[in-house]
């Protein structure tokens, strides 16, 4: 079958219809193109051979090592070691079986000199009789040198780097996590690999197909130190983000290789970059090939075919792909160049695992080649080079660029708001950068140590972990916090700022009851009040810790807030010595942050925030690791001149359909200067950070991490923020927040150390914008369906101004919703009504697509009702 795509494009797949029915090769659901056979893929049939990547096969390197199951090796990753402490082999090839279960595993084979020969290769198990790694006294004593038998039963498809003279080694398991999780394990050797949380969750690609698209899989994950110029991260990487006949692919950034945040999802067929229903497969990509040809464009290797993964037989080959500076955009049509090889080949169907490295001026290529139906895996090499200023291929129209999930896709919207926190209803934005805001402070606290039940001469401390609710009747706020030695408090207040003691007549103190002591000792009270309890009895819920031989985090029930019982089962989480209670309306569960310290990314006994989740406060799940700082924390610490940070606590609380975080990044200093009473043995400053989620179980960090709410410039929170309550209260046009406040930083002593009760506050809303300058910046969100009709934005255009257009999915503008119809937003306001040219209505019974262009202006957040 000869397929042509007129104008100035020619290409002949050499595959009879015969031959596809036998491969069992099906076109068909998601394969096809939403505009069907593009008639215009244009490239001159003179110019085939015109590519910027020019190669020629070497033959085979590697056959299927004995004791390896068939098809036999898989997923070649090849690393330069030279920088890793006395291997002896020039490069080290890391493959792996293919979907064999309890029989998995990570193989090592060893070279010098040119990867691309043959008689270069020698298997680790040779190596190892040949006496090169006796240097090593503990080590693997034959192939496969890695297999992860804690998470998963199917140790597969590594990609590694070296990173600080360490081999980070990436692979998949099946059964880790979701589906199909990525996971890390280290090597100081290239040879012994240890996972990065030992017998705890060493997963750092994840997600749950209930709420994402496709299942669950994040394997096949290749990464690198970033190259593009247009991306703000250390590292770069792409998986596949679905298997079987789940397509889609996925981009991840991270700063430190084990926090890895999720870019885009992208479609199976992107936009019309390669012929016909073929699938740019991203998660195939040779990331080592990623190279620049200048103006923000790059050129990179990768495997396209027919399909993208499962069981049925593919036809693949090697491409030249084009990406923008933001590693995601397809920014011109893909080039062959290298197909597969004749029947009978050993890469006649498929060419796949691509990695490579440069010599002098030439480039090795290594990949495994597929034949008889993927029933024979063989390892093969090629060589070649890399003209850059060989022609370039046609530009992409921007209907044709890389379409990401969401295009495809709409997404429900209600009255809620929407935040722009995160990117996950944005498609495109360019000309705005995110901008985390610092809160507004009172010129004192709301409230200090000055009852005699609160304070000593020179003990002067009050806590707010806990909890501030408005009233459920009637207008004024209620709030508990606590004092020394485990005491609980109560507080009311009329407007927030001035709190009242009320005399509870609960607890005896020094012969009378006339306090706001309640008869309850707790630690870090974090109460909330269940919206929907099946016994009124325990309509509010409390966690918090209690010391002592039996300590441990402790449940306990009250109708009123004022008077509380422990649950039955007690202390239900271990760990100290603070936490934060929250509640999820959608699952039903209770979720539990709290503190737990350990080793952790080079660092003795760092504090960390674990959540476990419950529906009965009762039962809870095993904790997971949520929240730790990473090594742009730890370089800001010894910026300072400190050692390392922690995580003190994290408050988490759903705003809207999302999920806020706000975290206490304690720099560790190490011990405090001075020595004194009531003090820490370690000294440093705490501020507070603002994270975020879309599901309260998975957080990322803000791309602006400075202070939400800082220390100073007021004395009485100069040196540490060390708790923060555990949900706002929201009010018309501000959010309020109380935290502890403390004089010192963390190894203050008293009395030099007074801790008392602050607020921080935020217009509505106000936690984080997307901000122009003079230069117009636009936001486009993904499809929406919208419930309402009327839209309203929080922004401050006082210094510019904002307009709105509405779009169709394609991206086109709407008559009468144009940008030229808008009427420009210039003031700021926590709710502004966007209106057009005689109507402020909105299209229904249509998805649509959002647009907003900002000038001198910070867009917070939008609704539509």
């Amino acid at each position: 079958m000869e397929l042509r795509f007129t104008d100035n494009f020619f290409v002949t797949v050499s595959i009879t219809l015969v031959t596809m029915a036998v491969l069992g090769i099906m076109i068909e659901g998601p394969l096809t193109a939403a505009e069907g056979p593009r008639n215009a893929f244009q490239q001159n049939e003179e110019n085939v051979s015109a590519t910027h990547f020019s190669f020629t096969k070497r033959d085979k390197l590697i056959s299927r090592p004995p004791g390896m199951p068939k098809p036999g090796p898989y997923y070649t990753t090849l690393v330069k070691m030279e920088k890793v402490r006395h291997f002896p082999h020039d490069y080290a090839l890391y493959f792996s079986t293919d979907h064999a279960r309890g029989k998995g595993g990570i193989w090592l084979y060893v070279c010098n000199g040119s990867p691309t020969d043959a008689s270069n290769w020698k298997s680790y198990d040779q190596a190892v009789a040949d006496g090169d790694f006796d240097y090593l006294k503990n080590k693997p004593h034959a192939n496969p040198i890695f297999v992860d038998t804690t998470q998963g039963t199917q140790t597969e498809t590594p990609h590694a780097n070296v990173i600080d003279r360490t081999v980070f080694m990436t692979y998949h398991n099946a059964g880790a996590g979701h589906s199909q999780s990525t996971l890390l394990a280290t090597s100081q050797d290239g040879v012994n690999f240890a996972r990065i949380n030992g017998d705890k969750d060493s997963v750092i690609l994840d997600y749950d197909p209930e709420k994402d698209a496709g299942n669950g899989h994040t394997g096949y994950f290749r990464w690198r130190p970033n190259p593009f110029s247009g991306l703000n991260a250390r590292y770069v990487g792409y998986s596949l983000h679905g298997g079987g006949d789940n397509f889609y692919g996925a981009m991840w950034t991270s700063n430190d290789a084990i926090k890895w945040d999720r870019v885009q999802i992208f479609d199976a067929i992107e936009g019309h970059a390669v012929e016909g229903n073929r699938i740019v497969r991203r998660r195939a990509m040779d990331v080592n090939s990623i190279t620049p040809l200048g103006n923000g464009e790059y050129v990179a290797i990768c495997s396209i075919g027919n399909r993208s993964s499962g069981g049925r037989a593919r036809v693949l080959e090697l491409y030249e792909i084009f990406l923008a500076d933001d590693g995601k955009t397809l920014t011109r049509e893909c080039r062959k160049i290298l197909p597969n090889g004749p029947p009978g080949a050993y890469d006649e169907e498929e060419l796949d695992g691509v990695t490579s490295v440069v010599i002098g001026n030439t480039w090795h290529l290594i990949y495994v080649g597929t034949k008889e139906k993927a029933g024979v895996n063989t390892i093969m090499g090629a060589t070649g080079t890399l003209d850059l200023a060989a022609p370039k291929s046609v530009i992409l129209k921007p209907a044709d660029q890389t379409r990401d999930f969401h295009r495809e896709q709409s997404v429900n919207i209600g009255p809620e708001t929407q935040l722009f926190v995160d990117d996950a209803l944005i498609t495109h934005r360019e000309g705005v950068v995110r901008k985390v805001h610092a809160c507004q402070k009172l010129d004192q606290p709301v409230l200090q140590a000055t009852q005699p039940w609160e304070r000593t001469d020179i003990d002067r401390r009050l806590y707010v972990y806990g909890t501030a609710l408005p009233q459920e009747n009637g207008p004024g706020y209620r709030l508990w916090y606590g004092a020394s030695g485990q005491r609980l408090l109560y507080a009311t207040s009329n407007d927030g700022i001035h709190w009242d003691r009320p005399n509870l007549g609960l607890v005896e103190y020094v012969g009378s009851k006339a306090n706001n002591l309640l008869d309850f000792s707790i630690e870090s009270p974090s109460i909330i009040r269940d919206p929907n309890p099946e016994d009124p009895s325990r309509r509010f819920k409390m966690l918090g810790y209690v010391g002592g031989s039996k300590r441990g985090y402790y449940a306990a029930f009250s109708a009123d807030g004022l008077h509380w019982q422990c649950y039955e089962k007690n202390p239900v989480l271990t760990g100290g010595d603070t936490c934060t209670l929250a509640y999820d309306p959608e699952s039903k569960e209770f979720l539990a942050f709290h503190k737990r310290s350990h080793d952790y990314h080079g660092a003795t006994r760092r504090r960390l925030v674990y959540l476990a989740t419950s529906k009965d406060m009762q039962a809870w799940s095993e904790p997971q690791l949520v929240m730790a700082p990473d090594a742009i924390d730890d370089r800001q610490t010894q910026a300072e001149g400190g050692k390392f940070s922690h995580f003190y606590n994290m408050s988490a609380f759903r705003y809207g359909k999302q999920w806020l975080g706000l975290v206490t990044h304690f720099r560790h200093m190490g011990p405090p200067p001075e020595k004194g009473p009531g003090q820490s043995g370690q000294d440093g400053p705490i501020d507070v950070q603002l994270v975020h989620s879309r599901d309260g179980r998975h957080w990322q960090r803000c791309d602006d991490r400075s202070p939400v709410i800082g220390n100073g410039p007021h004395a009485y929170d100069a040196g540490c923020i060390l708790g923060v309550t555990n949900q706002p209260i929201v009010t018309e046009n501000e959010v309020w927040m109380y935290y502890t406040a403390i004089t010192t930083t963390h190894g203050g002593y008293l009395p030099k150390k007074e801790i008392s009760i602050a607020r921080a506050a935020w217009r509505l809303d106000g936690w984080c914008s997307l901000r122009a300058d003079k230069t117009e910046g636009v936001i486009e969100t993904v499809p929406l369906h919208l419930e309402g009709d009327q839209l309203w934005i929080n922004a401050d255009g006082s210094r510019g101004r904002i307009i709105v257009a509405v779009l169709d999915i394609d991206g086109n503008p709407l008559p009468g919703h144009s940008t030229t119809d808008c009427i420009p937003l210039k003031s700021s306001n926590v709710r502004q009504a966007v209106s057009w040219a005689g109507h402020d209505r909105l299209p229904e019974h249509r998805p649509i697509r959002l647009s907003f262009h900002i000038r001198n202006a910070d867009l917070f957040s939008y609704r539509v009702e």
